[in-house]
């Protein structure tokens, strides 16, 4: 079984509906939905072991119930917590998600308060590594005797910029950005070109998700020519987008590990990003590979 060590800090999300569409300046009615362990790397952990990858997390949390929270909701889904730590803070990561009506967030999130050294074996002790953009800095000085294959979502949104951007790409295998990220931090519209043009930077691999528009994959065939697929998105009635590219990132790389060609994973990735809009919650949301086989008529 291929092993993967996700690195970042869980997040307590603290979920609420609106009954309008979040606007800047506005007022509106909202319903509590609950308090659920999150984060972005929390969640692709969860679903990379749904989807059949050896999983270790690699995280802070805080030293109260909330961290025995975030370790039994990681150890359910058969995640391995031993890479968990905990610290003395009042709070560990946490945000606060708004769902509109149309089932689109908009999400504060609160980082975690200290900061925290990663074991340079964490590199080398596993297949690959995922990681967040905003943590790539963390494993940077260790990358030249990493024997894992990186993978790293590049999100525009947690503060990158078109410098760091280019670093990631120069040193990571595998990179993942959705459409707004990539225009934001190349200046181009996502296309079968201009992603493509993103393996001259150094990655093996390049992703751009398109959440309801087309997504792209470019990679090398061993002949080292460029062959770049794209998808739309599959027809979906979504409740709440929260978590579904994290389920895309992880069933991908899964997929892949299990041997799948390119085409496969990526239309089972996409099978599976659908389904988890469908569902209030990123974990509730994560569904089954037999769920998504059914979604893709096989």
């Amino acid at each position: 079984m291929t092993t993967i060590a996700v690195i970042g800090d869980p997040v307590l999300d603290q979920i609420y509906h609106a009954s309008d569409p979040v606007l800047p300046g506005g007022k509106m009615l909202g319903r509590f939905f609950g308090s659920v362990p999150g984060g972005t790397t929390a969640n692709f952990a969860c679903a990379a072991a749904r989807f059949g990858l050896e999983v270790q997390m690699i995280g802070r949390v805080a030293d109260t119930w909330e961290g025995e929270l975030h370790a039994d909701a990681l150890t359910a889904f058969g995640v391995n917590t031993d890479g968990l730590t905990a610290h003395d803070v009042a709070r560990g990561a946490h945000t606060v998600i708004i769902i509109g009506p149309d089932g689109e967030k908009t999400l504060v999130y609160v980082p975690f308060p200290l900061d925290a050294a990663i074991n340079p074996a964490v590199l080398q002790g596993h297949d690959m590594v995922y990681v967040m953009a905003a943590d790539f800095d963390r494993i940077a000085p260790h990358l030249p005797g990493a024997t894992a294959e990186i993978c790293v979502d590049a999100d525009a949104a947690a503060g990158l910029s078109a410098e760091g951007f280019a670093r990631v790409a120069a040193s990571a295998h595998v990179v993942f950005v959705n459409d707004v990220g990539f225009r934001k931090l190349t200046g181009e519209d996502p296309d079968r070109d201009n992603v493509a043009a993103l393996l001259d930077q150094g990655p093996s691999l390049v992703c751009c998700t398109g959440g309801a528009g087309i997504t792209y994959v470019a990679t090398r065939d061993g002949e080292g020519q460029v062959l770049c697929l794209h998808r739309p998105a599959r027809p979906a009635r979504v409740v709440d987008t929260t978590g579904a590219g994290d389920c895309f990132n992880a069933a991908f790389l899964a997929r892949r590990a299990q041997g799948a060609d390119l085409a496969e994973a990526l239309d089972f990735a996409i099978a599976a990003g659908a389904l988890a809009t469908e569902v209030t919650g990123a974990r509730e949301a994560i569904p089954t590979p037999q769920s998504v086989a059914d979604r893709m008529g096989r």
